[in-house]
């Protein structure tokens, strides 16, 4: 099979402009700029794209609203999407809605909802997002628009990954791959595969998620693939297995200066997670904040910049500097209730009662690891349930009311030893072998 090459054609369909142009077939010169702009946004070339696209629109206007007409502008919509401009997004796809319904072009009508959920994610509203990306997906079934059916589910497993839903995203990202699966789509097959190992790690799922690593990672190329794939890393850690997060991690050390910050912010997360896992508290924190220093490219809602604003806190902590955690922290307490999601929030507690603990304000500690242990039991969050049960249980210990410590910390130890996280498994048997001493000595005492 003959490679595709863009270079031809963009020749070619610039060559059919012209010939359409000639003979005043501006409908057919029209459909040629659509099919150029496509070719250039497959590049990446956005602006030279979305210029196409405002050409052939401009053109198409010149006659009655048509199903040519409503895909220029549900495209045209997609690159501002893409492009992160979703308040230059909208109006096109709106125009693009109104005309496909009208004309009854479904997959028109399917890609410019999509594209519309991807606005309203773009600028917070993650629940309209959902519902709208849910309607795009049932209606590509419906339809049998299969294509448009995989961006539309690509589409809400980011949503719901956004919102720390991420059973319902790890459904969905499994759906979408067994559907590129039976279509042949090994592309789109394996970045729905490797997109899901974000889920499956905060799930606890790591022998699932270690399996996929190790199938996909020959294939992977693009750069959000690669920076997903390291993602192992943070396993490796857990289980004490730093030679080989390290060596991992190496392998692709050139995603640490990509100017994609998804891939930058990633690669300086998982280096910070591994220094502070080596024991050097402070060059994990100098990782971890420049990776947080993509804020603002990415939103809040980003798990990769959740992560690395946990990273940061925990880092300070590790090197005793209160003042700064307390800083780190002010971040996400001062979220709007719809920007805190479950991830961020059980943290956010469980570290400020870390934080209180160590300056000697122990009224609400025990609170907030309770509260912090609910949320991540609510959302399927078990890695840090056993971490915020393992914290609770040395407190409780430390404040000597080792009776009520000994079951969280039997129960994080159960957690840690089916992820076979061994360096915590044991960091937890040692405290509870010592609460269950001071319990044991308790009850002799008062026997006696």
């Amino acid at each position: 099979m003959r490679a595709y090459r863009p270079v031809e054609a963009r020749e070619r369909l610039e060559r059919a402009i012209g010939l359409f142009g000639a003979v005043g077939d501006l409908k057919g010169a029209a459909r040629g700029a659509v099919a150029l702009a496509d070719v250039e946004l497959g590049d990446g070339r956005l602006d030279e794209a979305i210029a196409r696209f405002e050409g052939a629109v401009a053109e198409l206007e010149q006659g009655p609203p048509s199903a040519e007409l409503a895909a220029a502008l549900a495209q045209l919509g997609r690159v501002h999407v893409i492009a992160g401009r979703g308040e230059l997004a909208l109006p096109p796809l709106e125009r693009a809605l109104a005309i496909a319904e009208r004309r009854q072009v479904p997959e028109v009508f399917v890609e410019a909802l999509t594209s519309k959920g991807l606005v309203l994610g773009l600028s917070g509203r993650f629940d309209e997002a959902r519902i709208l990306l849910r309607a795009a997906v049932e209606r590509a079934y419906a339809e049998e628009l299969f294509t448009s059916a995989l961006r539309a589910e690509n589409n809400l497993a980011v949503i719901l990954q956004s919102l720390d839903l991420h059973v319902e995203a790890l459904a969905v990202a499994s759906r979408c791959a067994l559907l590129a699966r039976r279509r042949g789509d090994r592309r789109w097959e394996s970045t729905m595969r490797v997109g899901s190992l974000i889920h499956l790690y905060l799930l606890g799922r790591w022998d699932e998620a270690a399996a996929i690593a190790a199938e996909e990672r020959p294939i992977a190329v693009s750069t959000n693939n690669r920076a997903e794939l390291l993602t192992l890393t943070l396993i490796h850690c857990w289980r004490g297995e730093t030679e080989e997060a390290r060596a991992f991690l190496e392998t692709d050390a050139d995603l640490r200066t990509s100017a994609n910050p998804q891939a930058s912010s990633a690669a300086a997360l998982f280096e910070a997670f591994l220094l502070r896992f080596e024991g050097a508290p402070r060059e994990a924190l100098a990782a971890a904040e420049r990776g947080f220093a993509h804020l603002g490219d990415l939103p809040i809602s980003e798990t990769v910049i959740k992560l690395c604003l946990i990273e940061v806190i925990e880092s300070a902590l590790a090197l005793g500097d209160l003042d700064k955690a307390a800083e780190l922290l002010a971040v996400p307490e001062s979220l709007d209730p719809g920007d805190m999601t479950p991830l961020l929030e059980a943290n956010a507690l469980r570290l400020r009662a870390r934080l209180d603990a160590a300056r000697g304000d122990q009224a609400h500690v025990d609170a907030r690891y309770r509260s912090a242990a609910a949320r991540s039991l609510e959302f399927d969050l078990p890695v840090y349930l056993a971490l915020t049960q393992l914290e609770h249980g040395e407190w409780l210990e430390a404040q000597g009311r080792a009776d009520e410590a000994e079951p969280l910390l039997s129960e994080a130890a159960s957690t840690f030893e089916r992820l076979e996280a061994v360096p915590w498994l044991e960091r937890a048997r040692r405290t509870s072998a010592s609460a269950s001493g001071v319990v044991s000595s308790a009850i002799t005492s008062n026997q006696t």
